[in-house]
């Protein structure tokens, strides 16, 4: 598997003043049509923070004609996240 380019520029440019404090790490991949949009959160996130979120993955679906689905999550993850398994160029956004 190779990295999705432009799903990366996609991603950069969505999230651009969407991200917040409580922003942990933001994961996207497009499989089978879908685009998987995952974000961690340090506490739980207030509304606004997930609808910015949501708006930033529609403004990636809009990008790609052949993403038919989005399968949203917003997870409260307070302690350190480990994304060793999965390849770098899924995570548009992390820190630690």
């Amino acid at each position: 598997m190779q990295a999705n380019i432009p799903l990366i520029v996609s991603g950069q440019r969505a999230l651009f003043l969407a991200l917040s404090k409580n922003t942990k790490a933001v994961y996207a991949n497009i499989e089978n049509q879908t685009l998987i949009w995952t974000v961690y959160f340090d506490e739980v996130p207030t509304e606004e923070e997930i609808d910015r979120l949501s708006i930033a993955a529609t403004e990636i679906i809009a990008d790609f004609p052949e993403v038919r689905h989005c399968e949203e999550q917003y997870i409260t993850h307070p302690s350190t996240l480990h994304v060793q398994h999965e390849p770098y160029y899924h995570w548009l956004y992390a820190r630690l």
